[in-house]
């Protein structure tokens, strides 16, 4: 069969829509077109852009996002029987507690019409009004392929009172019906999205669908099996060739000129992530994991694992997810975040938190193997189907996850986040591996916990816990660094205590009682810490997760939401502090040489000099000898008179700050936040400007992190400023940074 197009087939269905088109869906038999909606055909935010298509069974496929892709039709008529026909490739799985399914196309209501869904795991359905009611069937364990062509048929046969489902050629549930004919709907044919979806985030409809369509026909009598078979086997073969298809969510094309999104820091191409966890380095390649939703950018049920790979721990690719929820009594409603090692065979493993609502204990500990080891990119994983580490009597029901895995001289230790159950302060408690295949281990002990009455900012669940050895350059000092993200408390944000691990018992003694906030910014900004150390480099790496300030409104305008911090190498310096400063690595994105002096300027010579500097991607280096100023500060983003994000630091009170909230006059900004960073010499401030995201480090002590949403293209500049005293800039140095993921595309100001 030609797979070209549509001129050499003739379809014998009286509706037949052809997915050719990537804006409208058009039917070839009547040539009406029905337009397709969809987020970006107005994009707010970059340049305007069709749904898009993709090689299909024959011809082309349509584009469905998954949160804003759908077309209206005609409403369907009477019809004593009837044959639906359509080919599917789901890129996506909602998983839904009250199942109500992915909508492929419907007209359905009580007076008439009838529907096509997915449901939860794969698994998917038909159902139609009938003169005698509704009738319904469902296929049961003969679920939907990811990524790949199928094949469904539904068929209605008034005359035999039986509903019927075909997958690929082979009948898979039927059932009988009372009814003898499909009544008219007053609805019109929706593709795409359902006209009862429960809406989340005050904005994004769950019953959208996310894949590809293609050869949509509507048949005014009943096929037999026979002439179904035919279909399919016709275009069997052009299906398998395609085999895969799996760049519709993964393509960071499509926002490359998005005047917001981050364009070096590590996120996904589209849709919504959260924190990044999981790292490691195998085969030549970085590995990280994220939670994730590929149905559009918001949170909902049914998270998995994102996973990217990258050479250099700076250029990204985004693959398919490495792990999925399953109906396997341990992770039956979402996978979520954990942490990965190599076993003592050099191989990797990944351990992650199954989430089960229907479990006495919701979160359990379970492991995956990669499918093939020797698979550069490790893109398929096989669970082990097991628990690893049971919860017991330890924390509370709900709060148990996030498993880091630990390795110091040949032995494995295993951090969990929890709650402990008799005070309800956060805690973190520590298992060993009692042998070489990592799936047996031994509860050793409470690792630590703090009292949130004393520090209130701890609050009652420790999440994401880290566990490094850090040292000086010269390797005189030696210190465990663990890090959390506290959730319940007044601050949220990553916490640290420097101190000592005890391998026997396994407890950690902090230096200090308090906890010490790395990333000083607006409060809830950055959070969910995420490392491992590189033996590669001999390095501890880590980076964090920061939100956008974006509500849902506008995350569905942008189609991203939340993106990570810079991979930053953690270490100590010669006093015993932490230091925590951007990986060497991203030199490689630095572009035009925008300005490189050092000597002794005043601030207004300073400012002369950063003119000519503006830059929507940029790093800049700036050191100051404060000289008596009670304030040294700098605004990136900058117009003059307009828009700016101002980064400061006071020397009496060792505060630095941050602050957006001059930064934008139309889209929502996250405010503003500082916290206390002791600094003996000069000042370093060192910023990274990423289209909306900034990050400034100072010193290489702390961080603070903002997002601005400028409305002037031309606030992109730099100026530095300063109270009191005379202070001398003694270098500045500027770069214009390029993209992480392909071309530097200008951003779109229409």
């Amino acid at each position: 069969m030609d797979n070209e197009g549509d001129e050499t087939y003739q379809s014998g269905a009286h509706i037949y829509y052809a997915m050719e088109e990537a804006s409208a869906l058009k039917d070839v038999k009547t040539g009406n077109q029905f337009p397709v909606s969809y987020v970006f055909s107005d994009a707010k935010y970059k340049s305007p852009r069709q749904p898009g298509n993709a090689k299909g069974v024959r011809g082309k496929g349509m584009r469905f996002d998954g949160y804003s892709t759908s077309a209206d039709t005609l409403p369907t008529q009477e019809y004593g029987s009837f044959t639906v026909s359509l080919w599917v490739a789901p890129d996506a799985f909602a998983l839904q507690t009250d199942n109500r399914g992915q909508v492929l196309l419907t007209s359905y209501d009580t007076l008439g019409g009838f529907e096509l869904r997915i449901y939860n795991y794969g698994e998917w359905g038909f159902r139609a009004a009938t003169d005698m009611g509704s009738v319904q069937v469902r296929s049961g364990d003969r679920a939907l392929q990811l990524y790949r062509w199928n094949h469904l048929v539904a068929v209605f046969d008034g005359e035999a009172h039986k509903l019927t489902l075909y997958q690929n050629g082979e009948e898979v549930a039927k059932s009988s019906c009372p009814g003898s004919k499909a009544l008219a709907s007053t609805k019109q044919l929706r593709v795409g999205k359902g006209y009862d979806g429960a809406i989340v985030a005050d904005t994004f409809d769950r019953s959208m669908y996310s894949g590809l369509l293609d050869e949509l026909e509507i048949y005014d009598r009943a096929l037999s099996s026979e002439q179904i078979a035919d279909k399919y086997g016709s275009l069997a073969q052009a299906a398998q060739q395609l085999g895969v298809y799996t760049d519709l969510w993964m393509n960071y094309e499509t926002l490359a000129d998005d005047r917001y999104a981050p364009q070096y820091h590590l996120r996904t191409p589209l849709h919504w992530q959260n924190e990044t966890y999981g790292l490691f380095y195998y085969n030549g390649y970085y590995h990280a994991f994220c939670q994730q939703n590929v149905l559009g950018p918001y949170y909902t049920d049914g998270q998995r694992w994102g996973h990217f790979v990258s050479r250099d721990l700076v250029h990204w690719e985004s693959l398919v997810p490495a792990l999925l929820p399953e109906d396997n009594g341990i992770d039956n409603t979402h996978v979520f975040s954990g942490g990965a090692t190599l076993d003592k065979n050099g191989k990797p493993v990944l351990f992650y938190t199954g989430v089960n609502y229907e479990a006495s204990k919701l979160n359990q500990i379970s492991t995956a193997r990669p499918r093939d080891p020797n698979d550069p990119w490790l893109e398929q994983w096989d669970k082990s189907g097991k628990v690893v580490v049971e919860q017991g009597s330890v924390s509370t029901r709900d709060n148990f996850r996030d498993p880091f895995i630990y390795c110091e001289n040949g032995t494995y230790y295993m951090l969990i986040g929890g709650t402990e159950p008799t005070t309800g302060d956060g805690a973190i408690y520590c298992y060993r591996a009692t042998d070489d295949t990592l799936e047996n281990w031994e509860y050793l002990s409470l690792l630590h916990t703090a009292r949130r009455n004393k520090y209130p900012v701890l609050g009652t669940c420790y999440e994401l816990p880290n566990l490094f050895k850090v040292q000086n350059e010269s390797k005189t000092i030696t210190k465990y660094l663990l890090m959390i993200s506290p959730i319940g408390g007044t601050v949220n944000g990553v916490y640290y205590w420097l101190g000592d691990f005890n391998a026997q018992t396994g407890t950690f003694t902090p230096e200090q009682e308090a906890p010490t906030r790395y990333d000083v910014g607006p409060v809830s900004q950055v959070l969910c810490p995420s490392g491992f150390y590189d033996a590669r480099t001999d390095r501890n790496l880590f980076l964090t997760m920061s939100r956008t300030g974006m509500e849902g409104g506008e995350s569905y305008e942008s189609g991203w939401a939340t993106v990570m911090t810079l991979v930053k190498q953690l270490s100590l310096d010669d006093a015993g502090n932490l230091l925590a400063r951007p990986i060497e690595e991203y030199e490689a994105l630095y572009g035009e040489k925008l300005v490189d002096v050092s000597g002794n300027y005043t601030v207004q010579e300073a400012n002369l000099l950063l003119e000519g500097v503006g830059a929507d991607m940029l790093m800049l280096r700036v050191e100051v000898d404060a000289q008596g100023a009670s304030k040294v500060g700098l605004n990136v983003k900058y117009k003059a008179g307009g828009e700016y994000v101002d980064i400061s630091y006071t020397t009496d009170t060792q505060q630095l700050y941050i602050s957006a909230a001059r930064s934008s006059l139309d889209m929502r900004h996250n405010g503003a936040g500082g916290g206390t960073v002791p600094v003996e010499g000069n000042l370093v401030f060192t910023v990274f400007v990423d289209r909306a995201m900034v990050e400034a480090y100072l010193n290489d002590r702390n961080q603070v992190t903002a997002f601005g949403y400028n409305t002037a293209q031309q606030a992109n500049g730099v100026r530095l400023y300063s109270e009191g005293g005379s202070p001398l800039i003694k270098s500045i140095r500027a770069y214009r940074m390029n993209s992480a993921y392909g071309e530097t595309v200008p951003a779109y100001w229409g």
